[in-house]
């Protein structure tokens, strides 16, 4: 019975599902059995997609996400169905419900976000005429459930790098040296030091990255393909997965970790950030000596390859469906890329490798297995 289902579901779902309770088991074994500690920050996934939504300009994103979805409608036209009365209370008030409860949370939303708010309610509450409301619920819950222990997977795995003392940074410049005559990550330091303004736009824009994935989550759920939603699900899912693997074979600190003395201008240009490495490194450094204790979500230092830019390249893959959102992603995506070499998170070879694995990871779950032609 079992198998028989497992069997009937896509190739993808059948691949999360196997490796996410393989790596379930195996994160859960190494947290019990190593000298982690206990406690683990179950909610601190919920905690930094909450700190996005009611961030200041998120609403203002949004409005654009939903225009983009409603400017570009999906294959088959818009729908046209009469609202029931039940549905239509339900919608309302949920989404009523869900404006007043973010503009009495946000302390940081400008008057841009308050003007936008009610565009955005609007159109989002056109996009629940169709929806089946109890499903879509049931739907953003399971999201939430496979976001959080991917995120534990993914922690636990990565608060083990170094632990064995094999860092490879040396490999990475080296390799930066022989194609471009000098590390590259020197070069862009010297530059960045030179240019405040951009070191500054960075220690905003990298943190955009929670903001950006729900607003594309936004803009599938606006455009109401729900295949298209649990692909994105999936494969964000399955790239948190292989990425947490994929850093031991070239386990490395990044250049920041390794040569701190190049972006000590972060100390005085990007506060926010250099506040947010030294606790990461804080965390990485008494993981590796057994002295942690609590395990805070994605609370561990690694570069190869870059998740950021991976994750960045798997949100710009599933805004193509419109122009404008692909216009806005793209801006996501290329501003993120300057972000995590200036700010020093990263090597060229970290983003070039972070792409190849979104690559990677979006055709394993775009897979379809070949139609079987019965021949008479």
């Amino acid at each position: 019975m079992l198998s028989s289902r497992l069997k009937s579901m896509p190739p993808a779902a059948q691949l999360l599902l196997i490796l996410g309770a393989v790596l379930l088991l195996a994160a859960a074994g190494i947290h019990t059995s190593s000298d982690l500690p206990r406690q683990y920050s179950w909610s601190r996934t919920l905690e930094l997609f909450w700190q996005a939504i009611i961030d200041a300009y998120f609403m203002v994103m949004a409005l654009i996400v939903l225009l983009a979805a409603r400017l570009q409608a999906p294959p088959g036209g818009t729908t046209t169905t009469p609202w029931r009365l039940s549905h239509f209370l339900f919608a309302g008030t949920l989404t009523v419900g869900v404006a007043c409860l973010l503009l009495s949370a946000s302390t940081s939303y400008t008057v841009w976000d308050r003007a936008s708010i009610i565009p955005v309610a609007l159109l989002l509450l056109h996009s629940l005429r169709d929806r089946d409301l109890p499903v879509a619920l049931l739907g953003l819950s399971s999201t939430v459930c496979i976001l959080m222990l991917v995120s534990y997977v993914f922690t636990v795995f990565k608060s083990q790098l170094f632990v064995t003392g094999i860092i490879l940074d040396e490999w990475l410049i080296a390799g930066e040296r022989m194609i471009f005559g000098q590390p590259l990550y020197l070069t862009i330091a010297r530059w960045a030091e030179r240019n405040p303004l951009v070191v500054h736009l960075s220690d905003w824009v990298y943190y955009l990255f929670f903001h950006h994935m729900a607003l594309v989550a936004l803009f599938l759920f606006a455009r109401g393909e729900q295949g298209e939603q649990w692909r994105y699900v999936a494969t964000l899912s399955l790239c948190y997965l292989l990425g947490g693997l994929s850093y031991y074979l070239f386990p490395a600190f990044g250049p920041v970790y390794y040569d701190p003395g190049a972006f000590a201008y972060l100390k005085t240009g990007a506060v926010f950030t250099a506040d947010i490495q030294s606790f990461l490194w804080q965390a990485t450094n008494a993981s590796m000596h057994g002295t942690l204790t609590e395990i805070d979500t994605f609370a561990f230092i690694a570069c190869m390859p870059s998740l950021h830019m991976a994750h960045e390249s798997i949100m710009f893959f599933y805004s193509r469906r419109a122009p404008l959102m692909l216009v806005f992603s793209g801006l996501f995506w290329c501003s993120s890329i300057v972000a995590v070499l200036v700010l020093g998170w990263h090597y060229l070879f970290d983003v070039v490798g972070g792409v190849v694995l979104a690559g990677i990871v979006i055709a394993a779950v775009r897979y379809r297995r070949p139609a079987v032609i019965v021949q008479d």
